[in-house]
C-alpha cells in the first residue's frame, strides 16, 4: 500500500515538473532554440530521477532499519528465534545494511543453543517427542551442527524403544491400528531393528490384510542387511 502511494506521488511530481518546465518553453519558443529546450527537459528528467532514487532509498532504509532495531530488541530479550526473523527481513530488504549479516549469524547460533537447551530440558523430563521437536528446530538454524545431529541420533534410539513398547501395549489388547502407528514410527527411525521390522510387518498384515510380494521382499531385504 505504501509503495503504491509512493509511486503515485512520484508520477504526480514528474508530470508537474514537466509541465512547469515545458510551458515556458512553448511561450517563448521564438526566443529559445531547440538545444535549450532539450537541455531543460534533460535537467528536469535528471532531477526527477534523483528525487525518485533519494526517496526510494529513504523508504528502504527506514523499513530495513525498523526490522534491524526490532532484531536488536529481540536479541536483548533472548528471543533469538524472533531475532533471526527480524534480521532476515532486514537483510532481504537491504542486503548490504550495516552489520546485519553478522548479527543474523550470531542470532542463528544463539537460537540453536536456545532450542538445544529446551530439548535437553524436555529429555530430562522424559518428554522425548517434545525434545525431538526442539532438536529439529535447533538443526533448522544451524543445519551443519554436529552437536545437534548427535543429540538427534542418540534420541532416536530412545524413541525407537518408546514407540516399540507402545506398539506392544496396543498389540496385547488387539488395538492394531494404534500398534501399527507406533511400530511404523519405530521402524522409520531404525529400519534395521529386526524385532521392530517384524512387528511392523505383522501389524500391517493385521490392519491391511495380506501384503503384496514386493512389500514382503522389501522387509526381508531390510532386516537381513
Amino acid at each position: 500500500m505504501m509503495m503504491r502511494n509512493f509511486r503515485k506521488t512520484i508520477c504526480i511530481i514528474i508530470v508537474f515538473l514537466m509541465i512547469l518546465h515545458i510551458l515556458p518553453v512553448t511561450a517563448s519558443s521564438e526566443r529559445d532554440d531547440a538545444s535549450k529546450t532539450y537541455l531543460k527537459v534533460g535537467v528536469t528528467a535528471a532531477l526527477v530521477v534523483g528525487a525518485v532514487v533519494a526517496i526510494r532509498s529513504t523508504v528502504v532504509n527506514s523499513k530495513a532499519g525498523r526490522h534491524y532495531q526490532q532484531g536488536d530488541l529481540y536479541a536483548a530479550e533472548g528471543r533469538w528465534d524472533l531475532a533471526v526473523q527480524s534480521y532476515t527481513e532486514a537483510l532481504r530488504i537491504k542486503p548490504k545494511y550495516k552489520d546485519v549479516a553478522v548479527k543474523l549469524e550470531t542470532a542463528k547460533l544463539q537460537a540453536e543453543k536456545m532450542f538445544l537447551q529446551k530439548g535437553d530440558d524436555a529429555r530430562r523430563q522424559e518428554k522425548l517427542e517434545e525434545a525431538e521437536q526442539f532438536y529439529q528446530q535447533a538443526l533448522g538454524y544451524v543445519p551443519t551442527s554436529t552437536q545437534t545431529r548427535k543429540k538427534l541420533a542418540d534420541l532416536s534410539q530412545e524413541l525407537v524403544a518408546v514407540y516399540y513398547r507402545r506398539g506392544l501395549s496396543y498389540e496385547t489388547v488387539n488395538r492394531w491400528d494404534e500398534a501399527l502407528s507406533e511400530y511404523e514410527k519405530a521402524y522409520l527411525l531404525d529400519p534395521h531393528y529386526l524385532e521392530v521390522a517384524t512387528r511392523y510387518q505383522m501389524a500391517r498384515t493385521r490392519v491391511k490384510g495380506n501384503l503384496p510380494l514386493k512389500t514382503v521382499l522389501f522387509f526381508i531385504n531390510k532386516t537381513s542387511t
